[in-house]
């Protein structure tokens, strides 16, 4: 039997916490509540797509949430906010529902943490691959793994706007009962973005008007314009545009439960099935190997003839478009692999997709 993946163990032992899991089914029974309020406010008749739990729900039960916690351990000094709570949550409830999870090569993660914040990526261009995908990646010396999530957007006009959460992993702390507070495993918040603005920079200055309205200087654009967020959104990119995804098997692997039973019961089995592993960056990552060695007996700035495999960053490209090239044209381009994979170079034309 295959090791868990530390996410998933983290869920189990939330789940078999028969308090945790009490909390978790009152916010699903308190989400109708909160569609109502938004129905009377803003006229919002439906959750936007890919919402699973709105943060909002959580957030309006604390007094519950102070529950988790037992009355001796509620007044130590580490015991975290009620919003890492709350934020915990709204991790867990997507993630039970999609359970994907990508693991990046260590080679490509070198070569898209030097992308600069991507400010100027069109919203419409960042779409989730699930209700929650995992990102694992090394990153100063050890793996980290983010969350990424949808939830209403701050202010919605529309029931399609959407925010972004990108929330980091705690893992529970070696040695402490994971029950007790001090071992909680729990996913903190580093970055929200309302996607109701053209480019991302501006969502993100927006979504920082709209906290401090609601809470006066209780952050700055710098709070959520960090390096970890930032690699996050250019990783999400990579995966809207690359095919250099593999799902990695376990000799023998099995299914948790059986199809009969997870048919009979979804909701309760659901809960148990393994989560969906997948290998990203691996063809780059033998490109750049296969390239090294090749070129091991040749000065880097030898003649200039070869090109290592790189990727090149998320950009607008301009385009003459129409009868005689004669209409200009501003397409996104993902970020591409050069040199490395099936992808050679970057194409004349842009690959276009729908977004819904």
């Amino acid at each position: 039997m295959s090791e868990l993946h530390p996410v998933e163990m983290a869920w189990r032992r939330f789940r078999n916490d028969t308090r945790r899991l009490t909390v978790l089914q009152r916010c699903y029974q308190g989400m109708p509540r909160i569609l109502d309020d938004l129905r009377v406010h803003g006229g919002i008749t439906a959750w936007p797509p890919g919402v699973v739990l709105s943060l909002a729900v959580p957030g309006s039960m604390m007094k519950t949430i102070e529950n988790w916690v037992s009355p001796e351990h509620q007044h130590e000094p580490t015991h975290p906010p009620h919003r890492t709570f709350a934020h915990t949550l709204h991790v867990w409830a997507a993630y039970r529902e999609s359970k994907t999870i990508y693991q990046i090569e260590p080679a490509l993660t070198d070569c898209l943490v030097r992308t600069p914040w991507p400010d100027d990526v069109p919203a419409t261009a960042l779409r989730l691959p699930s209700y929650c995908p995992i990102l694992a990646f090394p990153w100063h010396g050890q793996t980290t793994y983010l969350a990424v999530t949808y939830d209403i957007a701050l202010h919605p006009t529309t029931p399609e706007e959407r925010t972004i959460h990108i929330s980091r992993f705690t893992p529970p702390v070696p040695g402490v009962d994971p029950i007790e507070l001090n071992g909680e495993a729990l996913w903190e918040g580093i970055c929200t973005v309302s996607l109701v603005r053209r480019t991302l920079a501006e969502c993100l200055a927006y979504t920082v008007q709209i906290v401090n309205e609601r809470f006066p200087d209780h952050t700055s654009v710098g709070f959520f314009h960090n390096d970890l967020a930032g690699f996050a959104i250019t990783l999400l990119l990579y995966l809207a545009g690359e095919p250099d995804i593999v799902r990695l098997v376990h000799p023998g692997e099995k299914p948790v439960v059986k199809a009969t039973l997870q048919k009979r019961d979804p909701e309760r089995y659901k809960d148990l099935r393994a989560p969906v592993v997948h290998a990203v960056g691996t063809s780059f990552t033998q490109a750049i190997e296969r390239w090294e060695l090749e070129h091991t007996h040749e000065r880097e700035e030898a003649s200039g003839r070869t090109v290592r495999p790189h990727t090149r960053r998320a950009h607008a490209h301009l385009y003459w478009t129409g009868e005689g090239r004669s209409v200009p044209r501003v397409r996104f381009l993902l970020p591409i692999s050069v040199k490395a994979g099936t992808l050679v170079e970057e194409p004349e034309t842009p690959h276009l997709n729908r977004v819904r």
